[in-house]
């Protein structure tokens, strides 16, 4: 028992040390106190596969959002392509240090975790696989198949995962179809692992719909795990036993990942919707407040807290929205010139909160995130298609990452690119 509390106090303070799940944080919040010191960001290094892309969708080869872990002293970018594989770049020099090969397109983003002196990267791959790396090496530790293989089985349509270390497992969701037939069988499944691959408990959803990456909130003694579909549903689920405490039927099918504001006595979960809906509900499932936007909704918000918290909001309106995080008043909106598909993140320009988000024709804005005036608009990479278009998938989104006191914006580009923005130090 000693020995577990240790490893939980070791994991949970590395966790918070870096941008190491998708959303920055089990909470996804999508925020670091990480500053720049220059407003002007320029390209560092640009990263970008050569190897050949197996069935090339249109749109983009990079789907999957990146994560940062620093193994030792050296800070290390992971990253999963249309080529199958997973790749570990040094962030120092943009240049791949190890790369692994999935049986299949990896769409989501990967998570890093340590735990006392090992560092691990576990991602989920569209061939129904869940693996577990050695993070410094690639060195595969084990994998665990979701679902058998068979001649009838489409590509699965994985989350990403996290690690939650007060409770030592790793969750992950993911929607696989077997067109058998004369019966067509679709299973979505929330499951929990051990650090050993091994099944800690495994959930099917009813009347299954393609599911979020889960997010996690503590209230008191009370643990839950929030995870959307595209059913229309917002799931709260026991992440101990895979129990579900309640499920909200929203006004629309939804693809975003939800996200938590944890107060002190209570905490609010944030999804949006493909009506153009934001909902904020309390720990009961019940709706707080809502918010429509002009356009449907796919990505999650970023939550600035602090004794009047907000929330950032990008619709495919193409505008970025600011709201009271408690009440769903806007504060303010911007408007651009093409869709916005990614998630909004919060750091900071020198000791000014910002926001920083990106629009289908790979251009970042950075807006003043108390005031919401334009600090910079950087254009980047080049269209895939030579015109905007959109669809109903999560689009990779930007992160923040610090080494040696200097930050960094990690951008994946939709033509296929992975940039790195910073100072010309």
């Amino acid at each position: 028992m000693r020995f577990l509390n240790c490893l939980i106090k070791i994991s949970s303070l590395f966790l918070l040390c870096g941008w190491t799940i998708c959303g920055g944080d089990l909470q996804n919040t999508r925020y670091k106190d990480l500053s720049f010191n220059c407003q002007n960001l320029k390209i560092i290094w640009e990263f970008k596969p050569e190897t050949h892309v197996f069935r090339y969708s249109p749109f983009t080869n990079l789907w999957s959002t990146p994560v940062a872990g620093k193994v030792d002293e050296k800070t290390f970018i992971y990253v999963g392509f249309y080529d199958h594989n997973l790749y570990c770049i040094d962030l120092d020099t943009g240049k791949e240090v190890w790369r692994f090969t999935s049986g299949n397109k990896i769409i989501s983003s990967p998570v890093f975790f340590k735990i006392n002196d090992k560092y691990f990267v576990s991602f989920a791959s569209r061939d129904r696989r869940i693996y577990c790396l050695d993070a410094k090496t690639g060195k595969r530790l084990w994998n665990y198949e979701v679902y058998p293989w068979r001649f009838t089985v489409l590509e699965a349509i994985p989350s990403s995962g996290i690690f939650i270390p007060e409770l030592g497992n790793l969750y992950f969701t993911i929607y696989v179809c077997d067109k058998k037939p004369f019966k067509t069988v679709e299973d979505a499944i929330v499951l929990a692992l051990s650090l050993k691959g091994k099944v800690v408990w495994r959930k099917r959803i009813e009347n299954a719909a393609i599911l979020s990456s889960p997010c996690y909130a503590r209230l008191n003694n009370e643990h839950f795990l929030f995870i959307s579909s595209a059913n229309g549903n917002l799931y709260a689920i026991s992440p101990e036993d895979g129990k579900i405490l309640w499920i909200v039927t929203l006004g629309d099918k939804t693809y975003a990942t939800p996200s938590v504001l944890e107060l002190k006595d209570k905490i609010i979960v944030y999804i949006a919707d493909k009506f153009g809906y934001l909902y904020a509900l309390n720990e009961k499932g019940e709706i707080i407040w809502k918010f429509k936007t002009g356009h449907f909704i796919d990505t999650s918000v970023a939550i600035l807290e602090g004794r009047e918290p907000k929330v950032y909001l990008t619709s495919f309106d193409r505008k970025l929205y600011c709201l009271d995080a408690l009440t769903g008043r806007k504060i303010f909106e911007f408007e651009t010139d093409n869709y916005l598909y990614s998630s909004p993140l919060i750091g900071r320009i020198k000791d000014k909160r910002c926001v920083f988000f990106s629009s289908l024709d790979n251009t970042i804005f950075i807006l003043d995130a108390e005031r919401g005036t334009l600090i910079e608009k950087i254009k980047l990479g080049k269209r895939v298609l030579p015109y905007e278009t959109y669809g109903e998938t999560i689009w990779p989104s930007p992160i923040l990452v610090q080494n040696s006191k200097k930050t960094y914006l990690i951008y994946p580009s939709t033509e296929g690119s992975l940039f790195c923005l910073g100072c010309n130090y």
